[in-house]
């Protein structure tokens, strides 16, 4: 009996082991695959602009992305489309991705990267409207000699034009939208699992961002303020040396708003516009490079001064003349 009794529980205790490796196992390919069908149609209510039923989200929890599943990773998101529909799910899916561990983040950071550059490329303006377009869909004035008749057939061509510059403004608006979540999981995973190569790059779009007002220069930043406790001391050494000549150039900045194209405003009469993100170009340099000072552990790498939205405003306002 008792020999049965430790061979039932062996087998137990093995069976146990099996399930929870299994449950451990990276993501098959096979389940890859359901996983962005569900995602891709998803996008395509998304698209729309309609509501996805609680029912019918994909659920991303049961994928663990390993090493070993990087090859299968790095296929799904080259093969997404570039739609608003497949950008939405290679969004989810780099968002889900970034609660990987760092080797895995590794493997899979050059497709990262190119995923990251597509969407930087993908950006479109709202189609421009013009002053006589406008003037079309604006509400007309109440003309007391017209029939009902005559002035719900005017309301009803109204909205029908007014619908038409939606779905053209919506296009774009959810293509930008998923690009926009595409830069910012894909940055954070860069500054997390990134190189100096890497870094010398995303700083370099984060100063393009920044001379553009552009609000990736935001969005890389911040990306490099959450992850900078998780570099290596030789990675934040450099990191913090290509930043200081553009903190010194720029500590006193005014106060920028940088355009969000990811953040549109949808109009029914004039040309859409985007949102924009006001921030302090020099205060969110140096917060980030003071960031990287105690992981450098580097007598060149000293705390800087942040300065204050007072102090930049007395900086920048004309002395008066005694």
């Amino acid at each position: 009996m008792r020999k049965s009794a430790v061979l039932i529980v062996l087998l137990l205790a093995v069976g146990s082991v099996m399930a929870t490796a299994a449950q451990a196992a990276g993501v098959t390919r096979e389940q890859l695959d359901e996983a962005i069908t569900k995602l891709v149609a998803n996008g395509e209510l998304w698209a729309k602009d309609e509501k996805i039923p609680a029912a019918d989200l994909a659920d991303l929890k049961s994928l663990k992305f390993d090493k070993a599943s990087a090859p299968a990773f790095s296929a799904a998101l080259r093969g997404m489309k570039r739609t608003p529909a497949g950008m939405y799910a290679k969004a989810r899916l780099i968002e889900h991705l970034q609660k990987s561990d760092i080797e895995t983040l590794k493997a899979i950071l050059r497709d990262v990267q190119i995923a990251q550059s597509r969407a930087r490329n993908s950006y479109r303006n709202f189609p421009p409207v013009s002053k006589s377009v406008s003037a079309s869909l604006a509400m007309p004035e109440y003309n007391p000699r017209l029939t009902t008749d005559a002035i719900m057939a005017r309301m009803a061509s109204l909205a029908d034009r007014r619908e038409a510059k939606k779905e053209r403004d919506l296009v774009v608006a959810k293509q930008n939208e998923a690009a926009w979540d595409i830069e910012q999981a894909a940055f954070s995973i860069i500054a997390l699992a990134g190189t100096r190569s890497d870094d010398a790059r995303a700083i370099n779009v984060m100063m393009t961002a920044e001379r553009a007002s552009d609000a990736a220069f935001v969005t890389v930043a911040g990306a490099y303020i959450a992850g900078a406790p998780k570099m290596d001391a030789d990675r934040a050494t450099r990191m913090y040396m290509m930043l200081r000549s553009y903190a010194n150039r720029l500590r006193f900045a005014n106060r920028k708003n940088y355009i969000c194209k990811g953040k549109p405003v949808l109009s029914d009469q004039v040309t859409s516009t985007f949102t924009s993100v006001p921030d302090y170009a020099g205060i969110k340099l140096i917060t980030l490079m003071n960031k990287l000072v105690p992981v450098a552990k580097n007598k060149r790498c000293v705390k800087i001064p942040v300065p204050t939205p007072q102090e930049i405003k007395t900086h920048n306002t004309p002395k008066k003349k005694k």
